[in-house]
């Protein structure tokens, strides 16, 4: 029997798609009515940043191969699915969300180029948090998912 597609894996599945499609439509959104304006909305800016690296701008100009590493990424979390690695509701929803921004950030790697970031939180101090998307906020909660059910009921 096909384990993606079982009952147990809806909520992993439909978490991807709707952290998928949130990143997807905020993108547009902001493709469309931006331009190179900067809107200021008290604690959050809103700009458009073509990121062409990775998290705070490491690996900048390797589009492509952190593209092709996104895939792998893909392939090789579909497969814990599919062997059954992930047990409990939590961790398929955190597995999910996570999987969901993965894909928001390679489909614009591989379509644009680069990354369509577009909000800042300039008041923290040193820029700690750059230029950021739906997606990379995905992955974060989802990989602060996934390390959280890997340590419930382990004594710490």
């Amino acid at each position: 029997m096909n384990k993606i597609y079982n009952k147990q894996n809806n909520a992993l599945l439909i978490s991807m798609g709707v952290s998928f499609f949130v990143d997807r439509i905020t993108k547009y959104i902001v493709l469309k009515t931006l331009g190179e304006k900067v809107f200021y909305f008290g604690f959050i800016e809103l700009m458009i940043v073509k990121n062409t690296g990775a998290a705070f701008g490491i690996l900048e100009e390797n589009t492509i191969a952190l593209g092709v590493l996104g895939i792998l990424v893909l392939v090789f979390f579909f497969y814990l699915v599919c062997v059954g690695s992930f047990k409990n509701l939590f961790s398929k929803i955190s597995t999910g969300v996570l999987l969901g921004g993965i894909m928001g950030n390679t489909w614009d790697r591989i379509f644009f180029r680069f990354v369509i970031d577009f909000m800042h939180f300039p008041f923290f101090p040193l820029s700690v948090f750059q230029v950021f998307n739906i997606a990379d906020i995905c992955i974060t909660f989802g990989a602060v998912g996934l390390v959280i059910d890997s340590l419930r009921g382990k004594k710490l």
